[in-house]
């Protein structure tokens, strides 16, 4: 098995290794940080079918969708559309005030994506992130990382021995006369 950890916040300082909370992740993290004070706008027409917007790894509670760009009617998130934050995607509810093929202005906030190899190494073996030198990443900045550590695996003789020695350790404090009974 795997899990899935977001927006986990490193300074990276120098080119020094950072340890991260976990060891053994997954190939496929992902690094990023906010870059810019203005949001992005666009104007979509919405459906019930998602609709993929410039950016992807929005900023959670970032996005505002209204009728028009002087936001004549803001509507709800949750009531009247939903957002896939990370896809960068965006559909209306069915139920919400948003009429089916409905345009409206969106706004939003996303995270920059910084590139391995170029602006940060990451190990995964050791779970230690290193900014490289030339790179986007600006010494001393803060960055969000995402990143899947992979579960290790017990076997059934495991397993067996675990339940073996719990039993033996509940035997020695109960008394012998209640050894054998059934419950």
């Amino acid at each position: 098995g795997a899990a899935l950890v977001r927006d986990v916040p490193v300074i990276l300082s120098g080119t020094s290794p950072i340890q991260l909370p976990h060891a053994g992740l997954t190939s496929g993290a992902i690094v990023k940080a906010k870059r810019s004070n203005s949001p992005e706008s666009e104007s979509e027409t919405l459906t019930t079918g998602w609709v993929v917007l410039n950016h992807v790894q929005l900023i959670p509670d970032t996005v505002v969708v209204a009728t028009d760009t002087s936001l004549g009617i803001v509507y709800t998130e949750n009531i009247d559309f939903i957002v896939d934050y990370a896809g960068g995607r965006v559909r209306r509810v069915e139920a919400g005030a948003i009429a089916n093929g409905q345009t409206v202005a969106i706004w939003y906030d996303h995270f920059h994506i910084y590139s391995e190899g170029d602006d940060y190494s990451i190990s995964p073996a050791s779970g230690q992130i290193t900014r490289k030198t030339g790179g986007d990443i600006a010494d001393g900045q803060q960055v969000l990382v995402d990143y899947t550590v992979s579960l290790g695996s017990v076997s059934d003789s495991l397993i067996d021995q675990a339940i073996n020695e719990s039993g033996e350790a509940v035997l020695l404090i109960v008394s012998e006369a209640h050894h054998e009974s059934p419950a």
